[in-house]
């Protein structure tokens, strides 16, 4: 490890020399040993999540392309499914049957009945019932995902870091259909009462 400073004062930076990866609690211990050295104040839960989402695999995640014409809930969607794909392949043998599975088939079923959501014709109340349901059977595999993960992340079967950034992708995507399903029902309502 090799420390410079730059600029105005004395200001830290952590160069990795010769070392691929350092835990989350090891670029905490080092971000606060700065700070104190500094004389500044050090926020330990807004530091984790910083280090939480630069996460290799997310990185890797955020590396894809994304289609222009794609809705941002599918985007989300679509990053959560390849991040638990990611994740989930180094998981031990042990649990591939059980979480793996289950986790990797409850992202693409999402993703699926999104979909099928975005391709019905909401100009009817028959269209405007079939997107609801679609969307609703969306966020019941999102729920679902949620709590195979954690029940996986209690066993080892997935990191605690994986975890949660499993966790903030579900919350994002979950908040988004939430928004779609608030929009539609908004239009939906506003038509009706033309």
């Amino acid at each position: 490890m090799k420390t410079t400073s730059r600029g105005k004062g004395f200001k830290s930076q952590t160069i990795m020399q010769g070392q691929t990866h350092m835990t989350i609690e090891e670029q905490l211990a080092i971000k606060e040993s700065v700070a104190t050295a500094e004389h500044k104040k050090f926020d330990k839960d807004a530091e984790e999540l910083k280090a939480i989402k630069r996460d290799a695999e997310m990185e890797r995640v955020t590396a894809i392309p994304v289609e222009s014409s794609d809705l941002l809930v599918v985007t989300a969607l679509k990053r959560l499914t390849t991040y638990v794909l990611l994740v989930t392949q180094k998981s031990p043998k042990q649990y591939r049957s059980v979480f793996v599975s289950r986790m990797q088939n409850y992202c693409i079923d999402a993703l699926e009945h999104l979909f099928a959501a975005n391709g019905v014709n909401v100009k009817t109340q028959q269209g405007f019932d079939l997107r609801k349901g679609y969307q609703d059977f969306a966020l019941q595999k999102l729920k679902l995902l949620s709590y195979v993960g954690m029940v996986a992340e209690q066993v080892n079967c997935i990191l605690p870091k994986q975890y949660k950034q499993i966790s903030f992708l579900i919350a994002d995507s979950i908040n988004l259909i939430s928004a779609w399903k608030k929009s539609d029902s908004e239009r939906w309502h506003d038509k009706k009462m033309e």
